[in-house]
């Protein structure tokens, strides 16, 4: 079976996985505290990035994005590019 061409496209389409943050909206006691990773995989489109911050995008078109989303890199795991 021949390999698929690779797209050209105007941003790097990468894939981070990453520890979220999270929330309880509950009442508990600090003894029923537990911490533990949320690790998140996004792919999408690295429309920005700065020495601290990743910004990912779904959808572009033109100079124009949508559904971004911004990520401290201090929280990404793994990096690379699709």
């Amino acid at each position: 079976m021949p390999r698929k061409k690779k797209q050209n496209y105007k941003y790097p389409l990468i894939e981070i996985t990453w520890d979220d943050a999270e929330v309880t909206n509950h009442w508990e006691t600090t003894a029923e505290t537990i911490v533990t990773d949320a690790m998140v995989t996004t792919v999408g489109f690295l429309v920005k990035e700065t020495d601290t911050h990743l910004v990912i995008a779904s959808t572009y078109a033109d100079d124009l994005t949508n559904a971004r989303i911004q990520i401290p890199k201090a929280m990404v795991k793994t990096r690379k590019t699709i």
